[in-house]
């Protein structure tokens, strides 16, 4: 693989497939620019992937905030970035065979999530892609992260009907380290929680203390 000198690397983060690692950082050709670079590695440590690095976010702006989670089949990279002149959210899955791009919703699941902060206003707007139920209404739920980072899940309601074909929602953020999840809506049921994942198994993500309507985790709510 390619050494990376100390003015390269910065912010490394990693998550586990398994028993591999896949490895994610800060390129910084200067002080004010950075872009992201990934590599998945063996246990041996043995370079996976064809070329070793994965080019991911090479726009030219800042970036800050890296964090990884590991999805069954990709990994869900998310940053900061203020290559629109103010600091947003963005989000990029990264497939564990070294290709870029998402594995799609599953059912009852909604794919793709994007967050934006407006400028000059405490207003966040989240848009989203389409569930597997055509015409669905979503719920916004909102978490805190303090208590996210104890492996609890505390996210509640904050929107029951975003009707179709909006997929995005406008708000005051009501917690200062929130976290969200859209959720598909029928007639009589709302969707899959997302799941989490362990590098081995995934299993469906608790609902917090408040449902928009009796949770349904198969098929198209």
């Amino acid at each position: 693989m390619e050494a990376l000198t100390t003015t390269e690397l910065r912010a490394a983060n990693v998550t586990l497939d398994g028993s591999d690692v896949m490895a994610f950082w800060f390129r910084a050709p200067s002080a004010v620019v950075q872009t992201i670079v990934a590599s998945k590695l063996s246990a041996a440590g043995n370079a996976l992937w064809m070329p070793a690095q994965l080019d991911v976010a090479t726009a030219v702006s800042g970036k800050s905030r890296l964090f990884a989670e590991m999805g069954p089949g990709s990994a869900v990279l998310s940053w900061e970035d203020d290559r629109a002149g103010n600091d947003d959210v963005f989000a990029q899955n990264v497939n564990v065979d070294g290709t870029l791009g998402s594995s799609g919703a599953g059912p009852g699941e909604v794919a793709g999530l994007v967050v934006d902060k407006n400028p000059g206003s405490s207003q966040l707007t989240l848009a989203w892609g389409a569930s597997c139920s055509p015409g669905a209404d979503y719920g916004v739920f909102e978490g805190t992260l303090a208590s996210l980072r104890t492996n609890v899940y505390d996210h509640g309601p904050l929107v029951c009907i975003d009707a179709s074909p909006f997929l995005q929602e406008t708000f005051v953020p009501s917690a200062s380290d929130a976290y969200y999840l859209i959720v598909p809506l029928g007639a009589n049921a709302e969707g899959s929680h997302g799941t989490r994942f362990d590098g081995v198994t995934a299993t469906e993500r608790p609902v917090g203390p408040g449902l928009c309507e009796a949770t349904q985790t198969f098929g198209c709510p």
